[in-house]
């Protein structure tokens, strides 16, 4: 939840990238 909160106020490139990066290691921990 925190992640998400500081993935906001990052600028939209940046945003879409972490996101992407969290998904990637969301499904390399499951």
């Amino acid at each position: 939840m925190i992640l998400s909160k500081k993935i906001r106020i990052y600028p939209t490139e940046t945003q879409e990238k972490k996101l992407k990066q969290a998904i990637n290691t969301k499904k390399i921990k499951l």
